[in-house]
């Protein structure tokens, strides 16, 4: 079903709506960044293709420091001219990655802001790169709480809260 950029149909599934094909280079697009240390860090570049938002992995990596992942960030050629959309959970992370010259900011969070956040994600056509391999993992078993329908499961979530992130950036700087 992935392989041939179909939908799929799982019960309480979060996107049923994206498709995959290669990736394209973008000329407007941001990064979405969500931080985790014995989990993923997930670093994903967020762009507007044509009418549709493309997700595209750069970073998907356990076990990075702020400063491990600033020179992971360097070594991908990341530019930090470029804003970054991030979990606002790791403010020390968020400082020291400024402190390093990128563009980086705090996603806001507030009670409803996650499910605003996908219908964000859900508004627009979303491709996601055939290349882009954790976040079709992910995106298959991203699926709503049985307990809180407006609250995905917390779990190998960390492409998909970066693709969020950027996407509500995206989004929210072209209004």
């Amino acid at each position: 079903v992935f392989g041939e950029g179909m939908p799929s149909t799982v019960r309480n599934q979060i996107y049923n709506h994206q498709k995959v094909a290669a990736y394209q280079p973008v000329t407007d697009f941001c990064y979405g960044l969500d931080f985790g240390y014995n989990h993923p860090t997930a670093l994903v570049e967020v762009g507007h293709l044509e009418r549709s938002v493309q997700w595209h992995e750069i970073i998907y990596q356990s076990h990075l420091t702020p400063s491990d992942l600033i020179d992971l960030m360097i070594q991908k050629g990341i530019r930090k001219t470029i804003q970054i959309y991030a979990d606002g959970a790791r403010p020390e992370a968020i400082a020291e990655i400024q402190k390093a010259g990128f563009r980086i900011k705090a996603v806001e969070k507030y009670p409803g802001s996650v499910k605003e956040q996908i219908i964000k994600v859900k508004s627009r056509p979303l491709v996601i790169s055939s290349e882009s391999v954790n976040l079709l993992r992910e995106i298959k078993s991203y699926k709503w709480s049985d307990n809180n329908p407006d609250e995905p499961i917390k779990a190998f979530d960390d492409g998909m809260d970066a693709g969020r992130y950027g996407t509500h950036g995206l989004i929210k700087g072209k209004r």
